[in-house]
């Protein structure tokens, strides 16, 4: 049976998926038919319309904005983690006892301390990092763990 998705929807789909904060229900919420009408029926959009997001080219479309952003920011993770440190030694140096309980619950959340759910390894990639990277990592799990025993 043929998909009745068009590539122009699923592109819009995707679109409104990456622009909405990943939030599946209100992407559907913001795709809009030509005359500017909501496409997607309130009902549909709180309920089933999640499958959706499992169509390959939906998926497809996802990734490609996903990747295209990443090259525009060109922003990874160790220097997310780099900056949290910086911050972390800042907020000792000037007290900030508030500066330094946030940056510790991101550091936490970039662990995943705080995670009720069970991650799906399929849906998330880690990162592939150099091993120059790979040491830099390595060397700051281990000043957190020196800093926090």
């Amino acid at each position: 049976m043929p998909s009745r998705l068009t590539d122009e929807r699923a592109i819009a789909i995707a679109r409104h998926y990456c622009e909405n904060g990943f939030d599946k229900t209100n992407a559907l919420r913001s795709v809009r038919t030509a005359e500017g009408g909501q496409y997607y029926k309130e009902s549909y959009c709180a309920t089933t319309g999640h499958k959706l997001y499992n169509n390959a080219k939906v998926k497809a479309e996802i990734a490609r904005i996903t990747a295209d952003n990443a090259k525009e920011t060109k922003l990874t993770v160790l220097q997310v983690l780099e900056d949290l440190d910086y911050g972390v030694t800042a907020s000792k140096k000037k007290g900030d006892l508030n500066a330094l309980a946030r940056f510790s619950e991101l550091r936490g959340k970039h662990l995943a301390m705080y995670t009720d759910k069970y991650a799906d390894a399929t849906d998330h990639k880690p990162p592939v990092l150099s091993a120059e990277e790979l040491e830099k990592v390595r060397r700051a799990n281990i000043a957190i763990t020196k800093e926090t025993a």
